[in-house]
């Protein structure tokens, strides 16, 4: 990781892995790096079904199948696809998926509401 004050350049294979709701992710970008956005790698399996009342998250899909439900639709997910999720869309995504996901503002998990 480097850090050189006005810039950040990290490498995801140097991160650390942690258990998110949605799967296991390396957080690349954080609010403890700025409250703007924050960018995640995330290996997703099966998730928890939730909403954001404030976030608006991207997800954009690296390599992988699955498929995501964002309120009564399914999509079906495949490498080069991109979602937009604004707050409020009831989501969950399952299959075998790696995705970039770009939160805006940054990732806060106060603001993750399950059903």
């Amino acid at each position: 990781m480097s850090h050189q004050g006005r810039y950040i350049v990290r490498k995801v294979s140097e991160l650390g892995e942690d258990r998110s709701t949605c799967g296991f992710r390396k957080r690349i970008i954080s609010s403890v790096d700025t409250p703007l956005n924050s960018v995640s790698y995330l290996h997703i399996t099966d998730s928890k079904g939730h909403y954001h009342k404030g976030i608006t998250e991207f997800y954009y899909v690296l390599s992988g199948r699955g498929n995501m439900e964002l309120d009564e639709d399914t999509v079906e997910l495949e490498e080069g696809i991109l979602i937009m999720i604004p707050p409020g869309v009831r989501h969950r995504a399952y299959g075998d998926i790696r995705t970039l996901v770009i939160c805006n503002p940054a990732f806060d998990p106060e603001d993750q509401f399950f059903d």
